[in-house]
């Protein structure tokens, strides 16, 4: 295991060299085709995938579970909370031309030596999106590293739980749509996201993060150690609205560093939060207050609360106050909460910042239906 690790680390360190720094040529017309180069990046990334995969058999993250956040994880709601992430800024990014703005997208990442350039260059790209703490960096490194990797991971072995062959080829492009879909709303930004942007996330962040979360050590050490959890909202199509609301990729961690029922809780995501939890058995309370960014680059945000109750990990209900998404205030109530005889749907209710109230609901199907008014 130790020596397929090493091989796939060293096979794309030694990709990444070569795409920065020489021009490759496609055998067929012998002409520079920064295509090719992507295509062949990808093909190779995954073959090393697919190589390191078949010794997985174990399930570390994934829990099949009939109430709370996890008993919604399955790869349909992850995409919409995954590629619609960034819905919860919009006065920053916007829904319209979805679709259309993949192909943006695609002309920015397909010449990464162009958008590199037309980005300001590789020390520009370097300084803004790899230097940690840097403005552009800490998403990187929060949700496409660390949070990318983690349900990279859980939804590969949600594929193999539900008797999928090759669940970590069947993952790996899911998780790439959701992805270019979450690239394809910064896009719509075109003041503050540039190519540098896109290259970043899907040709490395996105890229080491599967690598690492690969390796069981890696897995055990943000499960066990500092307790790691993903903690989705609950995606909903707006009927009125024809677009998509409620849709987020969140992460907590709360380690046991006091050995004591009383821990520290971050809650990361498009809100920033810290906190305590009270853990007692198998159920948990934690409370946090931090940040909501509007205008990340310019420092600008709101203040923000969290509330929020789970089981055995699983959320079960969460409540922000002055939140993201221009949210006055934001309940999500997760399966095993409101019954109605042998169903338990999730549950959404919000009041905007306009007054405007939305209100959404799931059931038997991966994405919620709803209303704003």
């Amino acid at each position: 295991m130790q020596s397929k690790s090493n091989v796939l680390i060293f096979s794309i360190i030694a990709h990444f060299l070569v795409l920065f720094f020489k021009k490759q040529t496609c055998p067929i017309d012998n002409k520079t085709d920064y295509r090719y180069v992507l295509s062949m990046f990808f093909l190779k990334l995954l073959f090393l995938v697919i190589s390191i995969s078949y010794s997985k058999d174990k399930h570390l993250l994934y829990q099949k579970v009939d109430k709370g956040s996890e008993s919604q994880f399955n790869p349909i709601s992850y995409y919409f909370n995954g590629a619609f992430d960034t819905i919860q800024n919009p006065t920053y990014f916007s829904q319209v031309d979805y679709f259309k703005k993949h192909k943006v997208v695609w002309d920015r990442v397909s010449n990464p030596f162009w958008g590199i350039r037309k980005g300001g260059g590789l020390k520009v790209l370097l300084l803004d999106e790899f230097v940690p703490f840097a403005k552009r960096a800490i998403p990187n490194y929060t949700l496409h590293l660390i949070g990318g990797g983690y349900d990279y991971r859980r939804l590969s072995e949600w594929f193999d739980e539900n008797d999928y062959s090759h669940p970590y080829i069947w993952a790996f492009f899911l998780q790439y749509a959701a992805a270019f879909g979450n690239e394809a709303i910064e896009s719509t930004n075109t003041t503050d996201i540039g190519p540098h942007d896109h290259i970043a996330d899907l040709y490395f962040f996105d890229v080491i993060g599967k690598i690492l979360f690969l390796d069981e050590r890696v897995v055990t050490f943000f499960r066990d150690d500092v307790q790691l959890k993903a903690w989705p909202f609950q995606p909903t199509f707006d009927f009125h609205q024809q677009h998509m609301m409620n849709s987020a990729t969140n992460y907590i961690l709360r380690p046991n560093l006091f050995n004591s029922d009383w821990r520290p809780f971050l809650f990361t995501g498009l809100q920033i939060m810290g906190g305590v939890s009270y853990l007692k058995n198998t159920k948990g309370l934690s409370m946090a207050a931090g940040m909501a960014p509007t205008d990340p680059l310019r420092g600008k945000s709101r203040f923000v609360t969290g509330l929020f109750w789970d089981e055995e990990g699983s959320l079960m209900s969460s409540l922000f106050i002055n939140g993201s998404e221009d949210q006055r205030f934001r309940f999500n109530f997760y399966p095993g909460v409101i019954k109605f005889n042998s169903i338990s749907p999730g549950v959404f209710v919000g009041l905007q910042r306009n007054n405007d109230i939305q209100l959404g609901i799931q059931a038997l199907i991966p994405v919620g239906a709803g209303l704003s008014f």
